[in-house]
């Protein structure tokens, strides 16, 4: 069996580096462009979101007709038979139910946070046994 011949030196270095990758990537300016437009688009898009409801809140609110649709939703929900009575006192006690849990978890959480953040109790230095 023979060896195998040794490759020359220069060759074994060379191909022990690999070449280098750049430090960083240079975006191309068409990407760039793109995104800029899309900020721009989308930037547009808000300002006349904003304005539409500007206007819608305007119209609302200078209806003449407005507090006479309130007074009738109003008394709609007053009246104890009607779908929107139970539809809003069934929103009160799934509220109110809410709010409970929330202050029972809320007392939960800082009863075991003051329990475990209390300072140990050190014996008194007369401790004596009786045995």
């Amino acid at each position: 069996m023979r060896a195998k011949p040794e490759p020359p030196r220069a060759a074994t270095r060379e191909s022990a580096h690999a070449p280098m990758t750049p430090r960083f990537t240079i975006v191309s300016a068409p990407l760039e462009g793109r995104v800029g437009e899309g900020l721009v688009h989308a930037a547009v898009e808000v300002m006349a979101m904003g304005t539409r409801l500007k206007e819608n809140v305007n119209d609302t609110l200078h209806d003449e007709q407005l507090p006479t649709r309130a007074a009738a939703t109003v008394a709609r929900i007053a009246v104890p038979s009607g779908a929107p009575f139970l539809l809003f006192w069934l929103f009160v006690a799934v509220y109110a139910f809410r709010e409970l849990l929330v202050r029972i978890e809320t007392k939960r959480i800082i009863r075991q946070h003051v329990s475990a953040s209390a300072p140990a109790e050190v014996p008194a230095e007369t401790h004596e046994h009786r045995d």
